[in-house]
């Protein structure tokens, strides 16, 4: 069954392509899901590190009342920015924690509960139009194999059992249907984020 479905991946490629719309929109919901998921990581991330840092310098920023610090949230927002861009991600934490670390606690955590929640929503797109596709594209075949049946000479019929065709009309495709609904996760999404995970980690250590 394995090599049924490996081999038989490389022969739905000219029905996928005729499936514009869906073949469109799983491959960028696929993309969109690896951008928020890499999001996701990153300000998770900086949200630990924020808190941990919060925890150690707690006798100084937090049991005693931050004093604000001058301009308001986008003069802020520009000097972190700013450390950031001269002296790295480390610079733009301590700047965090300097200017007003609770608001800035409460705009990580929300930006990255706001991140969850769009990959929660990208990522059930991509489930329906992945699997939407994966009909398409199975209907597609065995009406394909149905019409080809229907052309085959009466004595293929005397030597194939009926049992065998309902097989290969019905459970076969149905085991390339299923994976062709993970198609894009193992060929597309897997590889990606292996790659942008890797240049993550060396972009940050």
């Amino acid at each position: 069954r394995p090599l049924l479905q490996l081999s038989s991946l490389p022969l739905c490629f000219p029905f996928i392509l005729r499936e514009r719309l869906w073949l469109g929109l799983s491959l960028g919901t696929v993309l969109l899901s690896a951008l928020l998921t890499l999001a996701q990581a990153g300000l998770f991330s900086q949200f630990a590190t924020l808190l941990v840092r919060l925890n150690e310098h707690k006798t100084t920023l937090l049991a005693v009342a931050p004093h604000p610090a001058p301009g308001g949230f986008l003069d802020k927002s520009l000097h972190v920015v700013q450390a950031y861009r001269d002296h790295g991600s480390r610079a733009a934490m301590e700047a965090v924690i300097a200017e007003e670390s609770r608001f800035f606690l409460v705009f990580f955590g929300g930006l990255a509960l706001l991140v969850v929640v769009f990959l929660n929503l990208f990522n059930y797109l991509k489930d329906m139009s992945s699997g939407y596709l994966a009909v398409r594209v199975a209907t597609r075949i065995r009406q394909r194999l149905f019409e080809h049946v229907l052309t085959l000479p009466s004595p293929f019929f005397k030597s194939h059992a009926s049992g065998d065709l309902v097989a290969r009309s019905l459970s076969d495709i149905q085991l390339i249907q299923q994976e062709l609904c993970i198609l894009f996760e193992l060929f597309i999404l897997a590889p990606l984020m292996l790659l942008a995970g890797l240049a993550l980690m060396f972009t940050m250590n």
